[in-house]
């Protein structure tokens, strides 16, 4: 009993003298973040075998992984990796990318920041249909910048845990290569302005924490 005693006022007491501690030049940092957003609406849709409306549903995740360095205090520069599935009626999209990030942050008090990350992000996806083979085919390779505000909470010296809305401002040039036969493929060019705004902010909320030594 007073071992545990002892080892809960040892926390406590890390916790405390060590809540306050900034991001100071040199420190490396680690993390992740976690988003899920779903979809459901009705209507009468391409290739229904009738004309009575049926339901369709939209799920689209994001799994980001992150390295980062502090060239000065608050400010941090590193490398993303992401992993982004999108599942929409029978199609299933796998997006994968790697990029450069800055991100900075602006103490709030009460271990609270305010953080505003930029990213440059080169992405790789391909599309699978659920079902019989087909020669259907769909890849895409894309260049984009984007920009992530949020709201980060020590709360250990070296841990923060953070909310997010991913990708608030997206910028994007993609190329897309569709094939529907064995000799048919037709290729697609895109420049995007895109905004998470465009749609309910609470369901595009990021979830994430960052470590840092």
């Amino acid at each position: 009993m007073k071992t545990k005693f002892y080892l809960l006022t040892a926390v406590f007491g890390f916790i405390i003298t060590n809540a306050n501690a900034q991001i100071e030049k040199g420190t490396f940092m680690l993390g992740g973040q976690a988003s899920y957003n779903k979809q459901e609406f009705s209507g009468i849709f391409p290739g229904s075998e009738n004309a009575t409306e049926q339901n369709h549903n939209k799920s689209t995740g994001l799994i980001n992984l992150s390295a980062g360095y502090a060239i000065s205090k608050n400010n941090i520069v590193g490398l993303t990796l992401l992993y982004s599935p999108e599942k929409e009626g029978g199609t299933i999209w796998r997006t994968k990318g790697i990029g450069l990030f800055y991100r900075g942050y602006k103490p709030l008090g009460n271990n609270f920041y305010f953080f505003g990350q930029g990213d440059a992000l080169y992405t790789r996806y391909k599309t699978s249909l659920e079902g019989p083979p087909t020669l259907y085919k769909n890849e895409s390779s894309s260049g984009g910048l984007s920009f992530t505000p949020g709201i980060s909470y020590q709360v250990l010296r070296n841990v923060h845990l953070e909310l997010s809305i991913p990708n608030i401002v997206n910028i994007n040039q993609s190329k897309t290569e569709v094939t529907t036969s064995e000799t048919q493929t037709s290729t697609y060019k895109s420049f995007m302005v895109h905004s998470s705004l465009q749609s309910n902010v609470l369901e595009n909320l990021g979830v994430g924490f960052k470590v840092f030594f």
